[in-house]
């Protein structure tokens, strides 16, 4: 082995050979904090609450109306059955909602005139409020409730119209009575507003037609649809036709206007306690009928009148001119001579005209002629 004299000498080798390096655990990678998605709170929650803490409102509205969830009086619930699935508004009955919306909210003067006519055409009475179901969308629902809080005299504004409702906002804000957020509400007004700009001009009553015809339509498009997925299961056939009857009757309501809460008169169990009751007493002390003195009204009425029981309200209907208002006139005379007291009340016809009718049934019965 020969060395270079300018190169210096190489270490001589070892026999032991070295050591691996101990393997290191990979330290793990810093978390990085993910962005959280947050929206804008609802119009009506109160100010304080911090935005996307225990639910975002603004998935829960789009959950709604996509029909995975269902909000009812007791606060939204998941949809378990496909079947029971809400779905969503077409677009143009949004289209009709926010056109009579903005109707009414545009304008310096007062547009009480106009929602009056949007109850009228639902068929409302003067204290019920209109149905929160009638809207499709979170924000759409809460001006209309608004308006109808406004109109019902429930605010201290008694203008109705766009201006009103923000004065209105501020000061139950300012007041505490309202927790709501006032940078949405102007916002949703702002929209409305913005759309009525920009839509076609309609006469009213042909907006409130076109939204009661475009409700009534997807609520029975939609029961069709549900009634088409349960062809294929084993369902009574009883249950399918009250389904589809109860999803005629309400599309019918929409049109005709006939939204008003139905209050029974006298419920089923009442009823047939009422009946047990009378059923139970000596024959002597059973209530007596007083007849009316027209044979056939009597039959319909089982027998007549009974003086103290509340039997109910009786309507006769007819046409103009068939002659309501004769045989009303001789059912009174005829339970007054057999010993009841008769309050006669007419909104059409005056005290003369009564009374030329009292006395004409008079002189008939005097004379015994037939009524």
């Amino acid at each position: 082995m020969t060395t270079h004299p300018n190169r210096p000498a190489l270490p001589a080798r070892s026999s032991h050979k070295p050591r691996p390096p101990k393997a290191s655990r990979p330290l793990p990678a810093p978390e990085t904090p993910q962005p959280k998605a947050v929206s804008d709170p609802p119009i009506d929650a109160p100010v304080g609450d911090p935005p996307g803490g225990v639910f975002d409102p603004a998935l829960l509205d789009e959950l709604i109306l996509s029909g995975d969830w269902v909000a009812t009086s007791q606060g939204p619930f998941p949809v378990s059955d496909p079947e029971e699935r809400i779905e969503p508004a077409p677009p143009e009955l949004l289209e009709h909602e926010r056109n009579l919306l903005a109707a009414v909210l545009q304008g310096p003067e007062d547009r009480r005139e106009l929602w009056g006519i949007f109850r009228r055409r639902l068929g409302l009475r003067f204290n019920e409020p209109v149905p929160e179901w009638l809207w499709s969308h979170r924000e759409l629902r809460w001006v209309a409730a608004e308006l109808d809080a406004i109109f019902l005299g429930q605010r201290d504004v008694r203008v109705l119209n766009a201006a009103a409702l923000r004065q209105d906002l501020r000061e139950r804000a300012l007041a505490g009575r309202w927790q709501g957020c006032l940078q949405q509400a102007e916002t949703t007004l702002v929209n409305l507003l913005g759309w009525a700009e920009g839509a076609s001009a309609l006469d009213f009553p042909i907006a409130c037609d076109l939204l009661q015809t475009a409700r009534a339509r997807h609520q029975f498009s939609v029961a069709l649809r549900r009634y088409s997925a349960r062809i294929g299961k084993d369902v009574a056939i009883e249950a399918e036709m009250h389904a589809c009857r109860q999803a005629i009757n309400e599309a019918i309501a929409i049109t005709a206007g006939r939204l008003r809460d139905v209050q029974p008169v006298l419920s089923p169990t009442d009823a047939g306690r009422d009946c047990l009751e009378v059923t139970g007493m000596p024959l002597e002390e059973r209530p007596k009928a007083i007849s009316t003195g027209i044979p056939s009204l009597d039959l319909d009425m089982r027998s007549g009148i009974f003086p103290g029981q509340g039997e109910g309200t009786y309507v006769l209907a007819a046409r103009s001119g068939i002659g309501k208002t004769t045989v009303a006139v001789a059912a009174a005379m005829g339970l007054v001579c057999n010993g009841a007291g008769v309050l006669f009340l007419s909104c059409e016809l005056s005290r003369r005209a009564i009374g030329a009718r009292l006395i004409a049934h008079y002189c008939r019965r005097a004379l015994r002629l037939s009524t």
